[in-house]
């Protein structure tokens, strides 16, 4: 039976567990609403935001930025080629190598969302005073690197079920 510790570590590792939700809840639900309205889901908005930023990816690539499985990721692509905001490369060297790239149309697509993301988190930032803008880009950049690093043992732990816990009582 595992007892719960109430720490100042426990309390503090609650309060940054809630203060990720109301976060998560917050950009999830904007996320949903600004891309639906462009067309595309949030995950068809990562991939043209992710292809934008480095130009030209592998499914691989895409797959393990994303963290989807093979088929889903596929689904996806097929998605986006037929929009016609992407399109598939063969690689010259070896016909099995495939990448993605924005379509023209993509580019344009991908300004697009950009410019309405961007008057929207614009007002946001302003808001902030440049020493807390500064820091929290800073913070944030600390923040993925630590859940990066953490990232492949933490997938490996199973969550607790409610019949263990009851089991447990």
């Amino acid at each position: 039976m595992i007892v719960a510790m109430h720490s100042n570590k426990t309390s503090e590792t609650r309060e940054f567990r809630r203060a990720l939700r109301y976060l998560e809840r917050f950009i999830s639900s904007n996320v949903k609403e600004n891309s639906v309205c462009c067309g595309v889901t949030p995950t068809q908005c990562h991939i043209l935001l992710k292809v934008e930023e480095e130009k030209e990816l592998s499914p691989s690539e895409l797959r393990e930025y994303l963290g989807l499985d093979k088929s889903t990721l596929s689904r996806t692509l097929d998605g986006l080629v037929r929009l016609a905001l992407l399109e598939r490369k063969e690689s010259s060297h070896d016909r099995r190598y495939q990448s993605v790239m924005l379509t023209e149309s993509g580019r344009k697509f991908v300004d697009r969302l950009n410019a309405e993301c961007d008057q929207y988190y614009a007002p946001i930032l302003e808001v902030l005073t440049d020493e807390v803008r500064e820091r929290l880009l800073e913070d944030f950049k600390e923040l993925f690197q630590a859940f990066s690093q953490t990232s492949s043992s933490n997938s490996k732990r199973k969550c607790c079920s409610v019949e263990e816990v009851i089991a447990d009582e």
